[in-house]
């Protein structure tokens, strides 16, 4: 059963990979394109309201890098965005992409058995999952990720020239096959100044709901656009107001 649109929102926003291969990789060199530590400020919009603020922030600390999405919202927007909502995904760099570590998603309730935890284990060829109080052993697979940093899969693969085609991923106790399909190019007015873009689809033949997302190359591949759609068509646009890229600011809006 595909997880409820609330619960995917905040998963969506952050930075980039080509599909890993099996790692051995949790203790290999980092290799190929860094990824710039960035804040990134999104506004949300669902039917033609700005319902809620999300910031997405990556940062490095040693050889791993935290990736954090906050979400706060308010009226309609709790139906995507929980009021108070926090992300954190712990992951690093390889010459094969991104080596999940661990996952954790706080849903801003009193009883931390809403929460969701993953922890990767590669050295044993397992994750451990807990969500919602159900516990789980999943079997890890070559490349499989994390809902979290999927945007930033994408988005390392297009700076090493080779977007994924596909990725598997843990979401929740679940292992699930997203296809990667781009969508050509398409121009982007963002603070005051036109940006050109590159877009992806992602979506799974299961299901009736899909994301389109939007990566500017000017601007470190950062996703800029995100739109979901179901079987009643668009439900809701995010889109990036303000960035702030390797410690400087690069966009205001």
């Amino acid at each position: 059963m595909e997880t409820p649109v609330r619960t995917r929102v905040a998963a969506l926003i952050l930075a980039y990979a080509v599909l890993p291969g099996w790692p051995e990789a949790a203790n290999a060199a980092d290799s190929g394109p860094r990824l710039e530590p960035y804040q990134a400020n999104y506004h949300l919009h669902s039917s033609g309201f700005r319902a809620a603020e999300i910031v997405s922030t990556l940062r490095e600390e040693g050889a791993e890098y935290i990736f954090e999405t906050r979400g706060k919202s308010r009226g309609l927007a709790t139906f995507f965005v929980p009021r108070q909502a926090l992300e954190i995904s712990r992951f690093r760099v390889s010459e094969d992409g991104l080596v999940a570590l661990s996952y954790l998603r706080d849903a801003g309730k009193a009883d931390p058995r809403d929460d969701t935890r993953a922890e990767f284990d590669w050295a044993n060829g397992t994750v451990a999952t807990i969500d919602k109080g159900r516990e789980a052993t999943l079997e890890l697979a070559p490349g499989m990720i994390e809902r979290h940093i999927l945007p930033l899969a994408i988005g390392l693969g297009l700076r090493r020239g080779a977007p994924p085609p596909s990725l598997t991923l843990i979401e929740r106790d679940r292992i699930k096959v997203f296809d990667i399909t781009p969508q050509g190019a398409d121009r982007i007015e963002l603070g005051g100044g036109v940006y050109e873009t590159v877009k992806f689809l992602q979506h799974r033949d299961e299901s009736d709901r899909s994301t389109t997302i939007w990566f500017a190359p000017d601007l470190g591949f950062v996703p800029v656009k995100f739109e979901i759609h179901d079987k009643r068509g668009l439900r809701a646009r995010i889109q990036l107001k303000q960035l702030t890229l390797d410690g400087n600011a690069v966009l205001e809006d």
